[in-house]
């Protein structure tokens, strides 16, 4: 193995298998590199795994690599790999309710079961309309394709409507592929 120290980064090539490593982590290849977004297209309401009218973000956005697929609010990863998720609600309330909030699930068994990755919860007086956001991440080790599904779920105490456009970023979510399993 070759060791490089450059500034306090550790650069290591391992002699045998080319593999650069950075602190001990593999870079990624250009072609191991992924970059997603979608949105909401439509406000909705309610509470449950969000469903409906997802897109593929298409206003001054390029997709990196092999991207997610999603059915019925039901996204699959492209590879195996350590992924990080991001997601962000925007939501709006008629009267008086105190919170909502968003559930990054997760399924290792295709869908059988769902377990929570992230919790997010915003809070607001119980007085009137208002407007809040719910945002949070979490990071995936996704070892097999074909078993690994992910849902995005909204719960509220009341009557939380969420906004959604398909010219701009109201209720989305982003994954980015960050290296090997």
């Amino acid at each position: 193995q070759l060791h490089n120290r450059i500034g306090g980064i550790m650069i290591t090539i391992d002699g045998g298998t080319g593999v650069i490593l950075h602190n001990g982590v593999k870079f990624n290849k250009e072609s191991d590199k992924m970059y997603d977004e979608w949105r909401r297209t439509s406000n909705g309401s309610g509470t449950g795994t969000i469903t409906l009218d997802w897109e593929r973000n298409d206003t001054n956005f390029a997709l990196t690599g092999s991207g997610m697929t999603e059915s019925s609010g039901i996204f699959t990863f492209p590879s195996t790999g350590i992924y990080r998720v991001t997601y962000h609600i925007m939501g709006w309330r008629d009267g008086d309710t105190a919170f909502f909030g968003c559930n990054l699930m997760l399924s290792t068994d295709s869908g059988s079961s769902y377990n929570t990755v992230s919790y997010s919860r915003n809070s607001n007086s119980n007085d009137g309309d208002a407007y809040a956001t719910a945002h949070g991440w979490g990071t995936i080790d996704v070892t097999n394709v074909s078993t690994f599904k992910l849902r995005f779920d909204v719960d509220s105490s009341g009557t939380w409507n969420w906004r959604g456009s398909s010219n701009f970023n109201e209720t989305f979510a982003s994954f980015e592929r960050i290296g090997d399993t």
